[in-house]
């Protein structure tokens, strides 16, 4: 469960040529050393925690919504990965900034599940 403050949204030409901006990134140790890297993009995987009309996001689903005082609405993300790895226990997560973060990332939850 992920929120973020996006300050600046990608311009027209930006979306149109698919420009990604990675906020975040999530980096996973196992506990054999290796680690995973899974990428948080603006505007796909988080968006700003303000909305007008919440959303899901192309790689992101709605996790919480309240509203907000001022019309809007409050919200956070949620960003589904998918363990590549799932025989290796998971030792701990780190959330890293991005190389071009648009503003502040909060990570508010995780959560482990087994596919069965």
């Amino acid at each position: 469960l992920q929120a973020a403050r996006l300050d600046q949204r990608r311009d027209p030409r930006e979306r149109r040529e698919n420009k990604q901006y990675e906020m975040a990134r999530y980096v996973v140790h196992y506990a054999d050393g290796q680690p995973a890297t899974v990428p948080v993009i603006a505007e796909v995987d988080i968006d700003d925690y303000r909305q007008p009309t919440p959303q899901p996001l192309p790689g992101a689903q709605l996790g919480w919504t309240r509203p907000y005082g001022d019309g809007s609405q409050a919200v956070a993300y949620v960003q589904q990965w998918n363990n590549p790895r799932p025989e290796v226990v998971i030792a701990s997560v780190d959330l890293v900034y991005g190389d071009q973060p648009r503003g502040p990332v909060a990570l508010l939850a995780v959560t482990g599940a087994r596919g069965e």
